[in-house]
């Protein structure tokens, strides 16, 4: 996922996520089949049917000009 995004946004993404665990989400409104991959916060963990907020793409604060891309910020 992070090759994926680091295509699709022509950013640098920061290598302090690679590591995270990655779930597929299916995005609220979207089509049945729109699913997107989402990074989870080292600790957090999510299960079916739970729902999430993520934020698509900010950067990192530890590294200028590195980029996390679609972040789960928490559980709803």
């Amino acid at each position: 996922m992070i090759q994926i995004n680091q295509a699709t946004l022509d950013m640098n993404i920061s290598p302090a996520y690679v590591d995270n665990v990655r779930v597929m989400v299916h995005v609220d409104g979207t089509a049945p089949n729109a699913w997107v991959g989402v990074l989870l916060p080292r600790g957090m963990s999510v299960r079916t049917g739970d729902h999430i907020e993520y934020i698509f793409v900010h950067l990192d604060p530890a590294r200028p000009c590195h980029y996390i891309p679609n972040l789960a910020s928490r559980l709803l």
